[in-house]
């Protein structure tokens, strides 16, 4: 199982499955920065974009990367948690961005 990002509530950064270009979609290292616990933290909601200093500060240029290449929702939607071998699963994803 991994995560689809939709606001970010519910995954944590650094125990969930949630960055598809990513090994076994984990950050896969302990949190630097115990205050940035789950994914919301990394996202600025009212502009629909990552916090790109949070994510720089906090990761290694490619984990980094990968993160900022996650497609954020234009509505405001709940993380949908999805079968991470099933094809269908992004795309019904990305119809719904």
């Amino acid at each position: 199982m991994a995560w689809r990002v939709g606001n970010g509530d519910n995954i944590s950064i650094w125990q969930d499955a949630w960055v598809p270009k990513l090994e076994n979609q984990r950050i896969q290292e302990s949190a630097s920065d115990y205050s940035v616990t789950k994914v919301a933290n990394l996202i600025d909601l009212n502009l629909r974009q990552c916090k790109e200093e949070v994510i720089t500060r906090l990761f290694s240029n490619k984990k980094a990367e990968a993160i900022m290449e996650i497609p954020l929702v234009k509505h405001l939607q709940e993380d949908r948690s999805v079968w991470s071998g099933e094809l269908t699963g992004g795309t019904y994803y990305k119809e719904q961005l």
